[in-house]
């Protein structure tokens, strides 16, 4: 199944019954307020995981007094809003031991390799671990100089491609219908019912916001109910 917005205005009019009912929005109007005000809703429930490199380059110096020494500027896009920080990932400066000074092997024979890993694991265990905070809107404070990291991070989904497809059908799409539900009702409510040649028409806008809240109130408690990304982190 192709995820796109045609799928989904597709799925809206079937379920509203769009071939006999008429919907007092434009398509691209649904498609507009969905894109601002629902997908970035679902985005911070489950939200696009991207990855940038920062390097010594994107160091931020300054001569304030009191201000941290190690400070790293994401290179973002103009439009892009991080909403948090998975985890950074601190590169090697060499092949063997970080950070420590023991030179790259290339024919040590395996009883070698075993023992200079066991050295690496006492050695980083009296070490200081270098650890990181997130600034916002783009800036990583960390608390030792790196000279490359790689920063994992969590975003807003541009395209719908991106959600995991078993949210995008069970989850997403009960969203956008109940929001644009919700929406209808609150332009019917100005009217109770509708004249024609036949008689008056019962709008019935109070069911069409009953059955959208539902289906919003559904889809809240689906994307509630997601697992974290860490159950049980520990810092040794």
């Amino acid at each position: 199944m192709l995820q796109s917005w045609n799928d989904v205005l597709s799925y809206i009019k079937l379920e509203l019954g769009g071939a006999t009912n008429l919907i007092e929005m434009a398509d691209d109007e649904i498609i507009k307020n969905l894109k601002e005000h629902v997908l970035p809703y679902f985005s911070h429930y489950a939200p696009f995981k991207k990855f940038i490199l920062i390097t010594d380059l994107d160091r931020i110096y300054s001569n304030k007094l009191g201000q941290p020494q190690f400070r790293y500027k994401l290179k973002l896009d103009l439009d892009e809003h991080v909403i948090d920080i998975d985890d950074v990932y601190f590169t090697r400066q060499s092949i063997l031991s970080d950070d420590y000074g023991m030179t790259a092997f290339n024919h040590f024979g395996a009883m070698d390799v075993v023992m200079a890993n066991t050295y690496i694991d006492a050695i980083k265990s009296i070490g200081v671990r270098n650890t990181w905070e997130f600034i916002p809107p783009n800036v990583i404070m960390t608390d030792q100089e790196i000279t490359s990291a790689i920063v994992a991070y969590y975003t807003l989904h541009k395209d719908l491609s991106s959600i995991p497809p078993d949210l995008y059908s069970l989850i997403f799409k009960k969203l956008c219908l109940g929001k644009v539900m919700v929406w209808l009702s609150a332009m019917r409510s100005k009217y109770e019912n509708l004249a024609t040649p036949f008689g008056q028409l019962p709008i019935n806008w109070q069911q069409l916001k009953e059955d959208g809240q539902r289906m919003i109130e559904e889809a809240n408690q689906q994307l509630n109910a997601l697992p974290p990304d860490r159950l049980i982190e520990a810092s040794l």
